[in-house]
């Protein structure tokens, strides 16, 4: 093979199979992909397949022509978990030689320009491929076990600030009172909250320590771009909640209309309680926040088990501690999105409906 095409494309053009198709019918035999691939896991060194990666050894099959990608490791603003990976796949869709998922790496393949015959089809042309318009945006929040106040909110300024510009509508984050009384009180921490919340156009779910009516409670406040919408009072206490001094609420966890749906809250240890998650469902919740507690359980394999009770979406954000961290599970009990084990970031994924 005298003469090849080679075809250079964005890492989201992956997904448009028209483009591709139009490039390998005018006779490329090599497609370069230039994607930053992003992916989840709770540890780098086995994270899973990108969606990226495997829409390229589709096209890869499709085309009946070699592919190739570039790749980025790490961890970047709290929010995007690089896949690694970079690779070379055949034209039977087969990855011949990858770099490592945690690590910087080199993958090396001498390809045989002959086995890139062209697509098997007649065409690969047509409409391209729409993405659904009624995708929501989520990400569970992961922060470090005990930062001070100060550093706790320059945590949360960058990771909201950069979820944010990434198109997250909706970020859930932890109790961030835990079993002190006097940690982090919405007094202090409330109002540079809701301000975070208007900043950026997003919606938040916290939980804090809340002084009054002769008690002091754990609250989980929903706020909706700058303004607080609805508040609970978390009704089920720890042993060690109880003995930090602080009281029950008296409701149960509430079901709130927004423009993501019908939420259903949870705060703290609440999440231990299979009913209170069913009386959410019952109640029309479509997702469920929950703003978990450092519990020293493992927390998404609680997640999973209240999405799949209740056939729900849920959002659980905890510490950044071997059994915490952040999660999104949608109503099977698949997980969408994880942090990674022992960092404070925030995991994204996109529901529908």
């Amino acid at each position: 093979m005298d003469d090849v095409r080679i075809a250079l494309f964005a890492g989201s053009d992956a997904a448009d199979t028209s483009r591709v198709g139009a490039l390998v019918e005018e006779g490329a035999r090599v497609l370069v992909s230039t994607a930053a691939a992003t992916t989840w896991g709770r540890a780098l060194d086995r994270l899973p397949e990108s969606s990226a990666h495997l829409l390229l050894a589709a096209r890869a099959m499709e085309s009946g022509a070699w592919a190739i990608t570039p790749a980025k490791v790490g961890i970047e603003s709290g929010t995007c978990v690089y896949s690694g990976r970079a690779g070379v796949v055949s034209p039977t869709g087969a990855w011949i030689a990858r770099a490592p998922s945690d690590r910087p790496g080199i993958a090396l393949h001498e390809i045989d320009l002959d086995l890139a015959s062209g697509p098997p089809v007649t065409s690969l042309r047509g409409a391209a491929i729409a993405p659904p318009a009624d995708l929501r945006h989520l990400a569970a929040v992961a922060v470090a076990p005990t930062p001070s106040a100060v550093d706790l909110m320059e945590a949360l300024r960058a990771v909201v600030r950069s979820s944010a510009a990434q198109g997250v509508r909706l970020l859930v984050l932890p109790d961030l009172a835990g079993a002190e009384t006097r940690a982090v009180t919405s007094a202090e921490s409330l109002p540079l909250i809701e301000a975070l919340s208007g900043e950026t156009q997003t919606m938040l779910a916290v939980a804090l320590a809340e002084r009054g009516d002769g008690g002091t409670y754990k609250t989980m406040y929903l706020i909706d771009r700058g303004t607080t919408i609805a508040s609970h009072r978390q009704s089920t206490l720890s042993l060690a909640e109880r003995d930090a001094g602080f009281t029950p609420g008296s409701t149960p966890p509430p079901v709130v209309a927004t423009p993501l749906g019908r939420l259903g809250l949870l705060c703290g240890v609440e999440g231990l309680v299979p009913t209170l998650a069913a009386g959410l469902a019952e109640r029309g919740a479509t997702i469920i926040a929950w703003c978990a507690s450092d519990l020293r359980l493992p927390i998404e394999a609680l997640a999973r088990a209240r999405a799949i009770e209740t056939a729900r979406t849920v959002v659980v954000a905890g510490v950044a501690a071997p059994l915490g961290g952040g999660s999104i599970i949608d109503a099977r009990g698949t997980v969408l999105a994880t942090t990674v084990e022992g960092h404070a970031m925030a995991a994204r994924a996109e529901i529908r409906g």
